[in-house]
Formats: C-alpha cells, sequence, structure tokens
C-alpha cells in the first residue's frame, strides 16, 4: 500500500516540528528507509520546511530588534525554542549535566508536546531499562560506573522445524544480542537476525546455540485467511515472566490510519506482547501483534498473517539458507484449552540487549 505524497509531506513536517511521539517518529522514519520514492519525498519537504523555517527566523528577529525599536514583550516561536534547546542540551551533554537537561527539557515545553499524544500508536515491546546507550556511555565517563544498555523484551514463535522464529522487527533491529527462552524452560538460546522487514516491522532470527534441538513437528499452520469483524481470536505471549492468554475478537479489518496490512483487535495488549502470534478458534495462526492504541480501551493491531508468508517465502528461496518447514499442522481441535496446553510450549519470550 503506497502513502499518498501529501501525506509524507504531512507526516515530515511533522516529525520535524516534535509533534510526533517517539515511536511515531521509529515507524515514520522505517517507512521512509522502506521506499526509494519515499526517501526522495522526505528529503524535499525536509529542505522547503527547513528553508521557511529560516526565513520565518530571520523575520521574527528583525520585528524584534527593528520593528518599533523596542523591546516587545512577545511568545517566543516554537522554531527559536527548538534552536535554542539543541544548543543547551549540547552544552549540557559536553558538562554531562544531568540536572541541566532536564531543566531544559523543561523549559522548552518538551514534556508539555506530549499532552496530545493520548491517541498515538505504541510499541508492544517492554523496555526494562529506558535509556540510550548514548547516555549510558556519558554517564559512564561521569560516574566511572559500568555501562547501561537498553534491555526489550517480547514475543516470538517458530516458522520452521530448525530453529527460525518470527518476531517484531522494532524489537531487534537495533539490539547487539538477542536470546530467546520459554515459560518453565531453563535453557535460554542465543540468536542472529537473518532476515528483516521494516515495511511490515517483522523480522526472521535463527537459532545459533548448537544446545538447540530442532522440533520434529509444529502444532500449528500459518494461513492466509482474511477474516471478518466479529471473529473469535486470541493470543499468547509474555508480558509477565510465565505465558499469558488473552482473548477478543476482529474489530475492523484494517489497522491504524486505515492500513490494510493489519487488523485492529478487542483484545487486551500489554508491553511483552509484541511479536506474538493472533490465533484462530480453529488454531490457525492469523498475524502477529505488533502495537495498541493507547488512547483506546483493548485496540490492538496486528499485522496479516499474508506477510508472514510473504516473508517466510523469501527466506525459503535463498539457497544459502538451510529452512525447514512443517508440511502440516499436527494438532486439530475444537477444544480451546487443550489446544492453548499443546501450543504453549511453542510460544517463545524473546530478550534484546
Amino acid at each position: 500500500m503506497m502513502i499518498e505524497e501529501h501525506k509524507i509531506a504531512e507526516l515530515t513536517e511533522k516529525y520535524l516540528n516534535g509533534s510526533l511521539s517517539e515511536t511515531e517518529k521509529e515507524l515514520f522514519i522505517l517507512m521512509v528507509n522502506s521506499n526509494e520514492d519515499y526517501k526522495i519525498q522526505f528529503e524535499q519537504y525536509k529542505t522547503i520546511y527547513n528553508t521557511f523555517r529560516h526565513i520565518a527566523v530571520k523575520k521574527e528577529v528583525s520585528e524584534l530588534l527593528f520593528g518599533s525599536g523596542k523591546i516587545k514583550k512577545q511568545r517566543i516561536p516554537w522554531y527559536t525554542g527548538a534552536v535554542m534547546s539543541r544548543v543547551k542540551l549540547y552544552a549540557a551533554a559536553a558538562a554531562i549535566s544531568t540536572v541541566v537537561v532536564i531543566g531544559t527539557l523543561f523549559s522548552t515545553g518538551y514534556f508539555s508536546i506530549k499532552k496530545d499524544q493520548s491517541n498515538s500508536y505504541t510499541l508492544l515491546k517492554n523496555t526494562l531499562i529506558n535509556i540510550t546507550k548514548r547516555q549510558a556511555s556519558l554517564f559512564k565517563n561521569f560516574e566511572n560506573k559500568e555501562e547501561q544498555v537498553n534491555y526489550a523484551s517480547g514475543t516470538c514463535f517458530p516458522v520452521s522445524l530448525n530453529g527460525y522464529f518470527i518476531t517484531s522487527l522494532h524489537l531487534v533491529k537495533n539490539a547487539n544480542g538477542v536470546y530467546i527462552s520459554r515459560s518453565g524452560d531453563t535453557s535460554r538460546y542465543s540468536t542472529d537476525v537473518v532476515i528483516r522487514d521494516s515495511l511490515h516491522d517483522i523480522a526472521i532470527v535463527r537459532i545459533t546455540d548448537t544446545l538447540f534441538n530442532q522440533f520434529k513437528t509444529l502444532p500449528f499452520t500459518i494461513t492466509d485467511k482474511q477474516l471478518e469483524i466479529g471473529e473469535y481470536v486470541y493470543t499468547l505471549g509474555y508480558s509477565k515472566n510465565d505465558i499469558v492468554f488473552n482473548e477478543g475478537s476482529i474489530s475492523s479489518v484494517t489497522g491504524y490510519l486505515e492500513d490494510s496490512t493489519a487488523y485492529q483487535l478487542s483484545i487486551p495488549a500489554n508491553p511483552g506482547n509484541s511479536g506474538g502470534p493472533i490465533i484462530s478458534s480453529n488454531g490457525e495462526i492469523l498475524g502477529i501483534l505488533l502495537a495498541k492504541n493507547s488512547g483506546e480501551d483493548n485496540a490492538t493491531f496486528a499485522l496479516k498473517s499474508l506477510y508472514i508468508n510473504n516473508l517466510i517465502d523469501s527466506l525459503y528461496k535463498d539457497p544459502n539458507i538451510d529452512f525447514v518447514l512443517p508440511k502440516r499442522s499436527t494438532v486439530r481441535t475444537s477444544d480451546r484449552v487443550q489446544f492453548i496446553r499443546l501450543l504453549s510450549p511453542y510460544i517463545y519470550r524473546i530478550e534484546v540487549y
């Protein structure tokens, strides 16, 4: 689904003026990098935006200094505040001063612009240490302590018998280390990211640990079946250390901003559910959880399974990758409790550092 050019212009302006949340910025850049036309349009609109901002700043300064011969009491425009905040922020970084950084964020209104973000697209990764590696490095130099790193967790599930798992790309895209494990099992396996789909925010990771024994079978299939509004679905994921079951239904056949690649679900989802499967009452995997609308109760978004299968197909066709697909689902039962019991051992927790 191509994004119309006027929408790229609108999102570029919001990206540059700071009205997008951090998650929305992340998703926008993923989208821009997924398509050469988007990249060109983004760069063009960025140039136009910066040119007009420069002209506006010069006009304001001129009026302030020479308009009436007096210093006027007026509200400083947002773009002046943005420039000044950067100057202060760099000074604070040079001095390694946390107090100055926080003070600058408050004084430039950084926190106040977040008030209108209640309807934002919120990723479902569980970030336990919310500090960037760059900030951590500054703190290390200042305090002479060990460097802290980002730690996030989510969910993944196998798409082959020999250790290939699918999950959300936003979980693993900047990872130094990715490990998977499952509830009730002390084993923890290291993985590599082998394929990424930036447009749909999904990735496939491969277990590299020699201690892993490949699955004999998988108890589910990934179907391209299109769901209708009102159909029952459930999910399994790691919003806590133990695996968690949630249920609901399809509330819309399109996702966030009318995205035709996704469903909207009336199903609870919490940090850590990202990458978890959406499962039908027949035990078929119908999609993968990615995000939720923080402004609406139980409004969760899942990528449709068609795009999971497209990514699997691209991996399967690569002659350099040893990829074993299950031939069929091994379990067909209408007993939901029984199917969950059989499926749960195949749903893994993913930890990212």
